[in-house]
């Protein structure tokens, strides 16, 4: 199938009983379910706490410990202080417009016509940049260089989860929430069994003696600059992990399909203030129990953490969680991008025949398709770095991923008062 054919059958109906989509078929209602089991509140909490915690639970510290030291933690209770306050008003506008537009919409309500077309493609560009660099970290964690032809095995890793992800939206929503539930309590298990031992020695405690591999002195000296220097670095560490409290947006897409959207409101402070807990606790723990010096010359400072806690065994256990974690805020991409493409479509901002849903699956599997493609594509960006031997590939595309979403992130919290005057 060449590339005209290919795109034939994307943007046309493959049904053998029609000739055209009907007007019906692309009719979209943002508000409407597309599945007869609405998700639970419990079910949405799991949800939204995967999709933060697995944004960046294990490499994001690394930024920050490597300009601040162990000062960085300020910058994490400052980011998810700000960040529940943010919930406080997004939240408004998910329980007021509970829809499958999701950020989108909200721009769409806001800003029209025009300032929806910048909104949209502007995050589907940092969604895509997103899923792919939560994979290929993934990637990177389970096959590091040591490992025998390890690029190429990276490539063929994540060419397969791209491919499983977008089968798991193509399949509905039900299918996909219950795998982002499964990860959700995978990344709270792996989140205990790397905090807990970092503060009492099991072993030692079995043996009825009190010991704890923490140690104070890791965080010698607490500031590693001096004067304005403190809240200059400070800053740039609290801008570099702040993309750890992104995820949240996933819910936004997902609110029609909600049993009880009014509780969205205070389901996403509680999401982001449990994580803000778990996460600077774990932040600490790690502080604790790994150097300076390996947090900024291993590539794998969580390993290095397990092995002090767990041994060697517990280590490479903890690298398969890792791995899970890091992936598991990638799972909801697809459902997300899926539907921001049928909500342009909609809206004609897209090809109308992405809005049209799967008659079994009620998913737009045209739009899945389309997200496989571009996933990989994106996906291709980071690996072509190490080709050409950028300085640092992941990091660069992360960067640019944190300022389209921090772009994105002001125009969803300018609608707030906007769409307060207009409604």
């Amino acid at each position: 199938m060449d590339v005209k054919k290919f795109w034939k059958y994307l943007t046309t109906d493959s049904s053998k009983t029609k000739k055209k989509t009907s007007k019906k078929e692309v009719e979209v209602n943002s508000r409407q379910s597309t599945t007869i089991k609405k998700l639970s509140s419990p079910t949405v909490l799991l949800i939204l706490i995967n999709s933060i915690l697995g944004s960046s639970l294990f490499f994001v510290p690394g930024y920050g410990i490597a300009y601040s030291g162990a000062a960085s933690i300020i910058a994490w209770i400052a980011l998810f202080v700000i960040a529940t306050f943010m919930m406080l008003y997004i939240g408004e506008l998910v329980s007021l417009h509970p829809t499958s537009g999701g950020t989108y919409e909200f721009c769409k309500r806001a800003y029209g016509r025009a300032g929806s077309f910048f909104a949209g493609w502007l995050i589907w560009v940092a969604g895509n940049f997103g899923m792919a660099l939560g994979i290929v970290a993934a990637a990177e964690y389970l096959l590091p260089v040591s490992f025998p032809n390890y690029f190429l095995l990276r490539i063929i890793f994540t060419i397969v989860l791209v491919i499983a992800f977008n089968y798991f939206a193509f399949r509905g929503i039900n299918f996909g929430a219950t795998v982002l539930v499964v990860f959700g309590i995978i990344s709270l298990v792996v989140l205990v069994l790397m905090t807990l031992p970092s503060f009492i020695d099991f072993p030692a405690l079995f043996s009825g003696m009190v010991k704890s591999p923490f140690d104070l002195e890791l965080f010698k000296p607490f500031f590693r600059s001096e004067g304005g220097g403190i809240f200059a670095f400070l800053g740039l560490s609290l801008f570099l992990i702040s993309e750890s409290f992104f995820g949240f947006e996933i819910i936004t897409y997902m609110a029609n399909e909600v049993k009880e959207p009014k509780k969205l409101y205070k389901l996403m402070v509680w999401a982001m203030i449990i994580s803000g807990v778990l996460m600077t606790i774990y932040v600490i723990s790690s502080f604790g129990t790994v150097s300076y010096h390996d947090y900024i010359n291993n590539p794998r400072p969580f390993a290095v953490q397990a092995a002090k806690t767990l041994g060697n065994f517990g280590q490479n256990f903890i690298i398969l969680g890792v791995v899970l974690v890091s992936i598991s805020a990638s799972a909801g991409w697809p459902i997300v991008g899926s539907r921001l493409i049928r909500a342009m479509s909609a809206d004609k901002l897209f090809p109308k025949q992405f809005a049209v849903l799967h008659p079994k699956h009620r998913s737009p599997y045209r739009a899945v398709y389309f997200q496989t493609i571009a996933v990989l594509i994106f996906s291709w960006f980071i690996f072509r770095g190490y080709i050409v031997n950028w300085n640092n590939p992941y990091r660069t595309i992360y960067l640019i991923y944190v300022v389209l979403s921090m772009i994105v992130l002001s125009l969803v919290l300018l609608a707030v008062p906007i769409l307060r005057k207009k409604e």
